[in-house]
């Protein structure tokens, strides 16, 4: 099976070989058109591929500063040290994720429309080729890629799901896909999100990123470490300094408080590392409608609150700091905390995912199984959604 891009006139039979790595890589190129035949767009094809429905894609995003060439041995060692069945097909998304003198311009890039055009086309060919199903992984800035894939669209101020997310099945607790479906469109299944040591702000996650997601996910992950030093010394001491300079954080990053106010000032706590503070809290006149629509009541204003994006095995915790009190809602995400972890982990303790042996195991026991982190073998529940790995320390001897 050799994987093809298409991007010529039908008529035309010209053929492109790449030499990559020693190894030929042939490229048929043909024309195709869409959006209404309006433009011409690049389509996947497939040399001797055959159609099943239980063939899947598991799509990794890159982070900052990685080449193709850096991004395909992590997620190849991923691939080798994992067991995933052979019926998963790993595939690079290869965003310019930037050098390291570009951080912010990275960051900028990562929420571009033609960023978001490409994943499209991306996902369009995999579901002319039969894809069915689709597994999303994004490490660091690779996050911030990912994420805003499904940033909603604005029309005349009112948001609407993204060409990527209107690619998959909508969870009904948040509507339904009949006009899709009246359309004779064959919808997508994003089975399993995954985010590791991610370099998003949670201001931003909480009111916006999170609903995009899990509107069109019902199993969503996240691993941090709270002493990883990529995200706490790089990503949020340049992103500290870009906030004393006035630099305007982009669109996707931005907290609604920051859109309301039109303010450059944010706060950058990132997903990665206070893992604590996923939670919804008190009920606030900026929040989404998706996330009013069900019955779910807190807050002192009382407004009801999506069930499906709060974590149900356990009940909501009262936390008193000081005198006021706030109800946490913990959010609808198995967060993995491997701070504890230590085993080809340490150092920067930015990348175990292709490295950990105990990381590489759950990881393929969720891709495979698609089993939530209480059912899963390795975790143990700590609080709300937070869990950690069931193992010793090294320092711990008998």
């Amino acid at each position: 099976e050799e994987f093809l891009i298409s991007d010529v006139e039908p008529q035309e039979d010209n053929t492109v070989k790449e030499k990559q790595r020693g190894l030929d890589m042939p490229a048929a190129i043909n024309s195709n058109k869409d959006f209404n035949n309006s433009i011409k767009v690049a389509k996947l094809e497939v040399r001797d591929w055959s159609r099943n429905q239980l063939k899947e894609a598991l799509i990794f995003f890159p982070g900052f500063s990685s080449s193709m060439e850096k991004a395909l041995k992590n997620l190849g060692q991923f691939i080798a040290l994992s067991q995933l069945d052979r019926h998963i097909y790993p595939i690079l998304y290869a965003w310019p994720a930037g050098t390291l003198p570009s951080y912010r311009s990275a960051s900028n890039i990562s929420a571009t429309q033609k960023n978001k055009d490409n994943f499209y086309l991306l996902l369009r060919g995999l579901q002319d080729e039969g894809i069915h199903t689709v597994h999303l992984m994004g490490h660091s800035m690779g996050a911030q890629s990912l994420l805003a894939m499904f940033e909603d669209k604005y029309d005349h101020d009112l948001p609407s799901r993204s060409d990527a997310s209107m690619m998959f099945q909508h969870d009904p607790a948040f509507g339904d896909d009949t006009e899709l479906q009246g359309m004779g469109k064959e919808i997508m299944v994003c089975k399993n999100i995954i985010l590791m040591n991610p370099d998003f702000p949670v201001e931003a996650f909480v009111d916006r990123a999170f609903l995009s997601i899990r509107r069109v996910c019902q199993n969503i992950t996240l691993l941090g470490d709270r002493k990883d030093v990529a995200l706490a010394l790089g990503s949020k001491l340049i992103n500290g300094a870009c906030n004393k300079m006035g630099y305007m954080q982009p669109h996707l990053l931005r907290s609604n408080k920051s859109l309301k106010s039109h303010t450059k000032e944010f706060q950058y706590h990132t997903i990665g590392t206070d893992i604590d503070l996923l939670y919804l809290p008190e009920a606030h006149d900026d929040m989404n409608e998706d996330q009013k629509r069900l019955d779910k009541e807190i807050g002192e204003k009382n407004l009801p609150i999506n069930n499906a994006l709060l974590f149900d095995s356990v009940a909501p915790i009262h936390v008193i700091p000081g005198e006021s009190g706030i109800n946490k809602q913990w959010l609808d995400i198995d967060v993995i905390d491997t701070t504890s972890l230590d085993t080809n982990i340490a150092g920067v303790r930015h990348g175990g995912f292709n490295l950990n042996p105990i990381i590489i195991k759950d990881l393929e026991e969720l891709i495979v199984d698609g089993r939530r982190a209480r059912f899963r073998s390795s975790l143990l529940n700590r609080e709300g959604n937070l869990h950690t790995y069931s193992h010793a320390p090294s320092h711990v001897t008998l």
